[in-house]
């Protein structure tokens, strides 16, 4: 069984990796402690997007048994426009939020 951590990691790297597959340049954080995890530059349009990376994690009970559990920017990352991507290891693919709706970016 994978450790939080590792699953942390996991989607990190899965998230960088789906934005090169779609053409953007990642530059990695390396410290680990920051509000941002990478960074990723798409050299045509000049998007430049700063990403915190997070797992996909669903209620387990309850009325809400089954949805995505949605993380809050903190007051920095919001300063810094930094967005929350989140990976969904059951179904390898990246999801990003907007006004609570879903977008779908499926990578296979």
């Amino acid at each position: 069984m994978e450790t939080t951590h590792q699953k942390g990691m996991i989607s990190k790297l899965s998230l960088m990796i789906s934005y090169i597959k779609e053409g953007y340049w990642v530059y990695n954080e390396i410290n680990n402690t920051g509000p941002i995890d990478f960074i990723a530059v798409h050299p045509e349009t000049k998007e430049v997007l700063k990403i915190d990376a997070k797992t996909c994690s669903r209620r387990e009970s309850g009325p809400q048994s089954g949805t995505m559990i949605h993380r809050i920017r903190s007051q920095e990352q919001k300063d810094l426009g930094v967005k929350i991507v989140y990976w969904d290891l059951e179904n390898e693919k990246r999801i990003t939020t907007k006004d609570q709706d879903y977008v779908d970016h499926s990578t296979k």
